[in-house]
């Protein structure tokens, strides 16, 4: 039996410097950070996998 409700859209968690996105799999969050990234002068990403980093290298460098 699952209580917890489903989450279409990733939660994301600002604070002074730092923001962090939650979700489950498939809502976006990858793609949104990226976005969000992108839209400054610079930032940093932390990514789980090798395969995932390296496509978004190529995505950022375009």
């Amino acid at each position: 039996m699952n209580i917890q409700p489903k989450h279409t859209e990733p939660l994301i968690l600002s604070g002074r410097d730092v923001t962090a996105v939650l979700g489950p799999t498939n809502t976006g969050k990858t793609h949104l950070a990226i976005e969000r990234m992108v839209a400054h002068e610079s930032g940093i990403i932390g990514l789980p996998l090798r395969l995932l980093a390296r496509e978004v290298y190529s995505r950022v460098c375009e």
